[in-house]
Parts: C-alpha cells; structure tokens; sequence
C-alpha cells in the first residue's frame, strides 16, 4: 500500500488506483492503532479507491471523517474525498469470477466421471458441502457444532443428511493452526460416532492438495462460485462476507450463531425445488452479468474518470499553497523559493503568506525569505518581516481555552463553546478552535490598511 507513496512524489500526475480486497474495520477500532493516521494517508495518494461493498466504504468515510476531519461528497456521480489539493475517488464494486474458466473445468471428461462417482456415493442424500481454510477465521468449527445440533434436534434428519467439508491447505503453520485442526477432527469424529451408522459417516473432512483430485477442483469451484452452478443449490453464506450483499439468492447467517445456522441447514433441505431454481437464477444472474472482466473495465473506467483533471494541476500544498503535501520536508522549493524572495526584493511591493500554521512553523518553513511578512493562525499574529516583532492582530477573550483543553477536540467543542467568543472549524487534518474575529480576510484587511495610512495606496493586490 504504501509503494505509491513515492511514486506520487516523484510522479504527482501519475494515475493511481488500488482494490482493497479485505474488509475494513469500523473507525472505533482502527483508530485504537498506532498508525491509523498514516495508513489512512498512504490510501488518499491514490487517485481511485476501490471496496467490495459500500460498508467498507463507509468504514473508510468514518475513518477520514475522525481521524483526517475529511468530509466526502458527491462528484461527477462518483464519491469523492478533497485532500491535498486533490479529489480522491470512492468506487464501491465487487470483483466478479472468471466465469469461463470455472464453466471449462466442468466440461472437462475426467470432471464428469469424479462428479458421477459422487453422485453414486451420495444418492438419496442431501449434501451440504463446504469449502474453508484451515485457520481460526473460517468457523469451521462452529459450522460443525450447528451440523451437530441440526442432527440432534432433528433426528429424521440422520439418514439423509452428509456434511461434505473440503478443508483448503493451510498457508502458514503455528499452534493455533494445530489448535483449530484438532478441534475440527474432534469434533467431526464425535459427530460420527453419536448419530452416525456403520458405513454412513455424516460428516466427511477432505484435507488434501486440490490437484490431487480432480473432483476436489470442481468442488472447490463450485464454493468459490456459492454452488451457483448447481441449478439447486442454495447458498448459505456468512453475512460478513464480500459477495454477501450482491447475492440475493443466498441464505445469510451469522456464524457466530450456531442455532441459526442449523435453522438455516434444515431450510434448505426443506426447500422445494421452485424456490431453489429461483435462487439460483437470481445468482447466475448476477456472477454471469458482472463477471470479472466487467470489474476490471469498470474499475478503469472510473480511473480515467478520476484523473481528468491531472494536467490542470500546477502547484500543491501542505497546508494550502507553497509545498507539496506528501513531503517529509516542509521548506520550500528552490522555484518557490526564489519566487519570493524576487516579490520581497522589489521595494514597491509588500509580500504576506496568511496561513492558518501557527508562528514557529511559518518562521521555520519561511527563513529565506527576510522581506516576507507573515500573519500566522488566521492571522491572529501578524509580523511585518524576518527581524519585525511577532504582534497580536486582535484582543480577546480567549479563557474559553483553559476549558477546551480538558475535552477532546471534535464536535462536541461546539457545544461547549456556544456561548463563548470562537467558533470551531474542521478542515483538513484538523479540528480547529480559533478566536471569532480571527480570520485571513480581516488581516488582509489590516496589512492593507496600515499601507494606506502609511501613505502607500497599492495599484495592485
């Protein structure tokens, strides 16, 4: 994620999209990490960000609405985030499946005689099949304990009832690893051995490699397809899941759930074959029309959307105007620079940066230049040049301060300083609380007015 980082810094007009295949977390936890903030910043270099759905959107819009104080809107019918003199855009569109590829593993022969060998092993029987990774993440067995209460509650149900779990090889290795392989063991051996039968196991593990078996590879297909392509299939899906939303044909449960999960095992093997075709349908339906040539032409589509204003672009700023935003160093450039000290050099003229930065950052940031007069925090404090005294620009009632201070700076000032002489104001990066009167208007204002009573009437602003 954060390669383009630099990139965008020797690139700035460079066109930058990224997918975030992986949920994202809700604002009150990720902002518990210590480097939310920057993860949050590294994303807002890329021109177009993508999600599967649009709560994980939403989480995203949440984060840089607390943490960065970003609002988003709407533009050019797409959402979008302003941040460093840039519109960030929002797609929210969920990567389809190569459709093909999976239709040419079905029709390969050898696929046909393993599917007919099921078929044979399993007739008479309904088969909830499922295919997971071994880790703590997939609740596999949790799926076994609600198979397990299923069989108890509902005894006519032993007979013609086989769980099928085909278990993905492990990426990593580690004790809970182990931890999760023997309690999914454990518990498909104590299934077995209660409510099954000689020759009847009702729960079947198939922990091997896929290529070993070719069945396995149709098997594995058709869970990364939600068995849609078995025209009576239903799907029952964990509602935490990315294609949770898209597919409406699927039973959505909550895995942590255990009752409902076996309600919903029990429906499906109740459910006549009108509703399970109308199931199917609206989910071939749906993985047939957005496959996964569909996302990719739409995800650039939207890219050269979002980037059509790149070579409009001619100056960026950390806080408004003079450097660029993603810099670590924020002194100016040698072109900024120069300009400047050219403007200040002239003695017709009188040069002020009004910014919102307060004055040990604008002395630092703007050393080079002796003639530049600056007006820092809105310009509450106004000085005229390098070896001029800092001055207040304004007197005020600033003891609501000292009561601000003890609370968290967000919304909530607002109400607390109702009634008091400052208002608060979020923009970029920032919550901030400044003064009523202080604005870069009324020092403007101010500088231009001690001019005329100087006898110095500007012919130009």
């Amino acid at each position: 994620m954060a390669v383009f980082v630099f990139l965008r810094n020797k690139r700035y007009r460079a066109k930058l999209g990224f997918f975030l295949h992986s949920p994202v977390l809700a604002s009150e936890i990720y902002r518990t990490l210590h480097v939310s903030a920057d993860i949050l910043r590294i994303l807002l270099n890329y021109d177009l960000i993508g999600f599967h759905t649009f709560d994980f959107a939403r989480h995203i819009f949440s984060c840089c609405s607390r943490m960065l104080g970003l609002d988003y809107e709407s533009k050019r019918g797409q959402i979008g985030l302003d941040y460093s003199a840039r519109t960030v855009y929002i797609k929210i569109l969920p990567i389809g499946i190569h459709l093909e590829k999976v239709e040419n593993v079905l029709n390969i022969p050898s696929t046909s005689v393993k599917v007919k060998e099921f078929e044979g092993k399993f007739k008479g029987n309904h088969v909830i099949v499922g295919v997971d990774d071994m880790n703590l993440f997939k609740a596999i067995s949790l799926k076994l304990l609600a198979s397990e209460q299923l069989l108890r509650k509902y005894e006519n149900l032993r007979d013609i009832v086989v769980l099928v779990q085909i278990i993905n090889p492990e990426r990593s290795s580690g004790e809970d690893i182990e931890e999760v392989r023997w309690e999914t063991y454990g518990t498909a051996n104590r299934i077995n051995q209660i409510y099954g039968s000689c020759g009847h196991q009702l729960v079947i593990l198939i922990d091997r490699p896929v290529d070993q078996c070719r069945a396995l590879q149709l098997w594995m297909k058709l869970g990364e397809l939600c068995h849609i392509l078995l025209e009576t299939s239903v799907l029952i899906i964990y509602e935490y899941v990315g294609c949770s939303p898209s597919l409406s044909g699927t039973i959505g449960i909550n895995p942590w759930g255990i009752s409902f999960i076996a309600e919903a095992m029990r429906s499906t093997i109740s459910m006549d074959d009108f509703l399970r075709q109308l199931r199917h349908e609206q989910n071939y339906s749906y993985v047939q029309s957005l496959d996964v040539a569909y996302w990719a032409r739409s995800f650039i589509h939207s890219m050269e959307r979002a980037c059509l204003d790149h070579y409009n672009y001619q100056c960026w700023d950390f806080v408004g105007i003079l450097v660029p935003h993603s810099s670590a160093k924020k002194n100016l450039s040698s072109e900024a620079e120069t300009a400047l000290i050219t403007l200040c050099d002239d003695p017709k003229n009188t040069v002020f940066i009004v910014s919102g930065s307060g004055r040990s950052s604008l002395t630092e940031w703007l050393a080079p230049c002796e003639g530049l007069g600056l007006a820092a925090e809105h310009g509450y404090f106004i000085r005229w040049k390098k070896t001029s005294e800092w001055q207040s620009s304004l007197v005020v009632d600033l003891e609501w301060k000292a009561t601000v201070k003890r609370k968290e700076l967000s919304d909530h000032c607002k109400h607390v300083i109702a009634n008091e002489p400052a208002v608060v104001r979020k923009g970029k990066n920032i919550v901030e609380l400044k003064p009523q009167d202080a604005s870069k208007g009324l020092v403007t204002e101010k500088v231009i007015a001690t001019m005329v009573s100087n006898g110095e009437i500007p012919d130009f602003i």
